[in-house]
């Protein structure tokens, strides 16, 4: 089965409008990157893919949406996700998500 970025994207939209939670999208994640039963349309798709299946330690959280999104339809994904991650206060996420189970032990 392949995962596309329609289907990541609709998962991220879905997490976004509070539809699913963190655990339900790393646990999708989880399930479909580096499985022998899926493979990614693009390599902007597996590096978003590869992103929410460890964002449990990497913090990644709905505030990242957008960014995600557009990553996965670009082909300039490498540097936008890079940007990005530059700019993001990690110190202040974890004050953040701290009481989060998911995130907790990364905290």
């Amino acid at each position: 089965m392949i995962v596309t970025a329609i289907e990541v994207q609709s998962i991220l939209n879905k997490w976004a409008a509070c539809e699913l939670n963190e655990t339900q999208v790393h646990d999708w994640a989880e399930a479909r990157f580096c499985t022998s039963n899926y493979d990614t349309e693009s390599e902007a798709v597996n590096e978003v893919l590869a992103r929410l299946d460890t964002m449990d330690m990497n913090l990644t959280t709905t505030e990242d949406v957008p960014v995600l999104i557009e990553a996965l339809f670009s082909i300039d994904f490498v540097s936008i996700l890079s940007q990005y991650d530059k700019n993001t206060d990690i110190e202040e996420r974890k004050k953040k998500l701290k009481h989060i189970p998911l995130y907790s032990r990364f905290c």
